[in-house]
């Protein structure tokens, strides 16, 4: 048995002595990679070989003993949208650790989502990073200023900018925004890691909020002959970087050729590994066909919601010479009370097969009212369904 005053001595060692042979083994791996040019695969195991060992094994929690902190387990942090419908029904916005994309075809606006998305985190005093694997950094710069100032980007002018300084001092943000732009399939997951340990080391920078444009253009760390197969690894590291650093990650994916020109796409039409809607804790969907285009509008479809409430379809208006997308709520003004929640849930007779499948023993059934009766007989004193029915019947 080693003596108490020496156990801290032997532990400092031991763990000299696995990580040099660690690093000793991953230098022999890393030489197979260098001579064929895999520098991001040289990199990832330089990373792991080099990894603190940690004695500690976390083994899970226990139920009862926790139950004296549960406030920490009932309190979700979340990130505000600048979309008051999209913040109702998700509860808020989109929360920490969690993987949320939208989803559409060219022309969709999905980049603009995401910075619309990005630049109202930041006015509320979050501390964002915008990755950029598309477009230049300057054009998202530009982009930003048009969705502040509400104005077409050739028409702004050394006023506007210092109009922007000024709106940024006058709401008191304490958040930092930093855009870094990498050219299309050169940055891995790994090279978004590095760079984040980078913006701590330098500037003591923790984000809040991570946007990805878009998660579909990253370089996979390992090659696979299924290239879904890569598309799908790739989310699951985007969402363990947003686990393991406490942040809201929201990206964006292409929808196929069957979701192109469609009014209402689903996750059905997503492109690619279907994989991704599973990994992804949120999908937003966006579908404009050619009248949508005319009209200036488009729909957005609540298709994943891990905190409860999806099938919801809410109405767009575009208007992007002003760096501008609207979600309309079609529910009322008072789009928080909960008559106004339970009318959400009741829109169209298209959500009737998602409502009939979530019941095991539910036979078929030809009105929404007899749907009630049924779900009442399963759920006692349920609020909500007494609530539901009243409307119905008032509404009839």
């Amino acid at each position: 048995k080693i003596p108490e005053n020496d156990l801290e001595y032997y532990k400092v060692e031991a763990k000299k002595f696995f990580k040099h042979n660690r690093l000793k083994a991953a230098s022999i791996e890393m030489i197979k990679h260098l001579a064929v040019g895999e520098y991001d695969e040289m990199l990832q195991i330089l990373n792991e070989a080099s990894k603190d060992i940690n004695y500690d094994r976390k083994i899970g929690i226990n139920f009862l003993d926790a139950l004296d902190y549960v406030n920490d387990f009932l309190t979700r942090e979340v990130i505000p949208t600048p979309f008051d419908i999209i913040n109702f029904i998700y509860k808020g916005g989109f929360g920490r650790k969690e993987l949320s994309i939208f989803v559409g075809a060219t022309s969709a606006g999905k980049s603009w989502l995401l910075q619309m998305l990005a630049i109202h985190a930041y006015l509320e005093g979050y501390n964002v990073v915008y990755y950029s694997l598309e477009m230049s950094d300057i054009s998202v710069m530009q982009r930003l200023c048009q969705i502040v100032l509400k104005k077409p980007v050739e028409k702004l002018s050394d006023d506007d900018i210092k109009n922007i300084k000024q709106v940024v001092k006058d709401r008191g943000c304490t958040g930092n925004l930093y855009i870094t732009e990498y050219p299309t399939g050169t940055a891995s997951t790994l090279t978004i890691e590095n760079n984040l340990k980078q913006l701590y080391n330098i500037h003591g920078f923790t984000p809040d909020l991570i946007v990805v444009d878009y998660a579909d253009l990253i370089k996979p760390l390992i090659r696979y002959k299924d290239d879904n197969k890569e598309i799908g690894k790739i989310y699951e590291e985007l969402r363990a970087i947003a686990s393991k650093t406490n942040t809201s990650m929201i990206s964006a994916a292409q929808v196929n050729r069957n979701g192109y020109g469609k009014s209402r796409v689903t996750i059905k039409d997503l492109a690619g590994s279907f994989n991704r809607a599973f990994i992804c804790d949120n999908v937003v969907t966006i579908g404009r066909n050619d009248d949508d285009r005319e009209a200036g509008g488009g729909l957005a479809f609540i298709n994943k919601n891990r905190m409860g409430l999806d099938s919801i379809e809410i109405p767009l208006t575009y208007n992007l010479d002003s760096g501008e997308i609207v979600f309309k709520n079609i529910y009322g003004d008072e789009v928080n009370s909960n008559v106004k929640y339970k009318k959400m849930i009741l829109k169209g007779k298209e959500n009737k097969q998602k409502i009939e499948d979530s019941l095991e023993s539910m036979v078929e059934i030809e009105n929404t009212s007899e749907k009630l009766e049924i779900v009442d007989e399963k759920i006692d004193n349920d609020d909500y369904l007494n609530e539901l029915d009243d409307y119905l019947n008032n509404n009839s």
